[in-house]
C-alpha cells in the first residue's frame, strides 16, 4: 500500500513553503490553479509469481484527478523473460 497527503511545497532554491499548484510553463492551464492539499494512494498486488496488478489514485482538490490501473505479466522468451 502507498498513500499520503501533501499540504505545502518548497523549491530547492527557496526558503518558504507555498500552496501546491499545477506546473504551467507551457500556459495550457489557468494560471494560479492551486490546491490546499494533494492526496495520493495506491496498491500493488501480486496475483501469481509472474502477474502483478496495480491501482493508484491522485487528487489535487478540484484541480486535478487521475486514476491508474496497471497489469504486468512476465513470460519466458528464449533465455530471458
Amino acid at each position: 500500500f502507498t498513500g499520503g497527503r501533501l499540504d505545502k511545497a518548497k523549491d530547492r532554491d527557496s526558503t518558504d513553503y507555498e500552496d501546491i499548484a499545477l506546473n504551467n510553463k507551457n500556459s495550457r492551464f489557468v494560471s494560479g490553479a492551486t490546491g490546499k492539499h494533494f492526496n495520493f494512494g495506491g496498491v500493488d498486488y501480486k496475483f501469481a509469481d509472474k502477474i502483478t496488478g496495480s491501482y493508484h489514485f491522485a487528487q489535487l482538490d478540484d484541480v486535478y484527478r487521475q486514476h491508474f490501473l496497471g497489469l504486468v505479466a512476465a513470460r519466458p522468451m528464449g533465455p530471458g523473460t
